[in-house]
């Protein structure tokens, strides 16, 4: 399993780490590269949640992760990416297991 380390469209606000509804927590959203994905991975940002976006192809949730940040201007640490396909139950634990050793 890959994961991105830390090194789209839409202007959006940026709430610094420690605010939000959803600060502390981690949001793990499936399909994170797709228009519906990558604006749900927005929103909990702007809630304060760290974010893991997953998809199949690496390349794709890269290129997504970059965007939201620079969108957004979220800190990096707080957005992470992981390989996860839905139809691949070791693809899924290998995810899940790779996010509770990040996040807890």
């Amino acid at each position: 399993m890959s994961e991105s380390q830390g090194d789209t469209n839409l202007k959006e606000r940026t709430l610094p780490a420690q605010n939000g509804r959803l600060a502390g927590k981690t949001a793990v959203v499936t399909g994170a590269a797709g228009n519906l994905g990558s604006q749900i991975c927005r929103a909990f940002a702007r809630e304060g949640a760290n974010v893991v976006m997953t998809g199949r192809t690496q390349e794709r949730i890269d290129a997504a992760r970059e965007a939201l940040i620079k969108d957004t201007g979220v800190a990096p640490e707080r957005v992470s990416t992981a390989i996860l396909d839905g139809g691949n139950p070791e693809s899924i634990r290998e995810a899940l297991a790779s996010v509770q050793l990040t996040y807890g």
